[in-house]
């Protein structure tokens, strides 16, 4: 049986939650859903980790569900709301549009 690695120490964790906000506020983000991906991933750590510094281990689905609910909304199309409009496709890159494969 492996020895438990102790936590983090506050300094160190404070560390990197402010490098994780530097990357929110100053990352390249050019699509939505890797900002999606990443407020799940800092979602489940915080709901299912430990604090005292065993490895956590997530499963697709755990990490699948909790995107889908943060980012289902900017896959269906949108509208105004305004009469005489269509709604539209949201725009979640700089790049060229992902097509649907059915």
């Amino acid at each position: 049986m492996s020895a438990s690695v102790p936590p983090p120490s506050a300094e160190a964790q404070l560390s990197f939650l402010t490098r994780f906000q530097r990357l929110f506020a100053e990352g390249d983000f050019t699509a939505t859903y890797k900002f999606a991906l990443l407020i799940s991933l800092a979602d489940l750590a915080v709901e299912i980790g430990a604090d005292d510094g065993a490895e956590l281990t997530l499963t697709k689905r755990q990490i699948a569900e909790r995107f889908v609910q943060l980012y289902w909304r900017h896959a269906t199309p949108y509208g105004t709301g305004r009469a005489g409009t269509q709604p539209g496709v949201l725009i979640q890159n700089l790049g060229t549009q992902a097509g649907r494969r059915y």
